[in-house]
């Protein structure tokens, strides 16, 4: 009788603890980082920057964008057409650091224009 009871508790208390993990994760903020701060040390880290677009190259499912902030620069790969973008808008970035072609580039999760 008192292991069926423990074991219901264990099982509530599980699915509560996965519950509150997924809506906490969605408010959690990441630290903004400058684009002269990115670093080979990030790689394959959630990362969050912003600057002036400079450059937009358009394929069919997605675009890669050129954004500028002082001296420096970083590539974004957007895998949305929903956005509008334009030369010298700014731009804000949530993604992961990767590398392409031995240069830092940011695959983009969320995307602020």
């Amino acid at each position: 009788m008192q292991d069926k009871i423990l074991l219901k508790l264990s099982w509530i208390s599980a699915i509560l603890g996965i519950f509150l993990l997924l809506l906490v994760k969605d408010h959690l903020e990441l630290e903004f980082s400058e684009i002269k701060n990115l670093d080979s040390s990030m790689l394959d880290q959630r990362v969050k920057t912003a600057g002036i677009v400079k450059s937009v190259y358009e394929n069919p499912d997605s675009y890669f964008v050129i954004i500028k902030s002082g001296n420096q620069s970083i590539g974004v790969s957007i895998f949305s057409k929903d956005l509008e973008i334009k030369n010298e808008s700014i731009m804000e970035v949530e993604g992961t650091l990767t590398e392409f072609d031995n240069r830092l580039s940011i695959q983009a999760d969320r995307v602020w224009v």
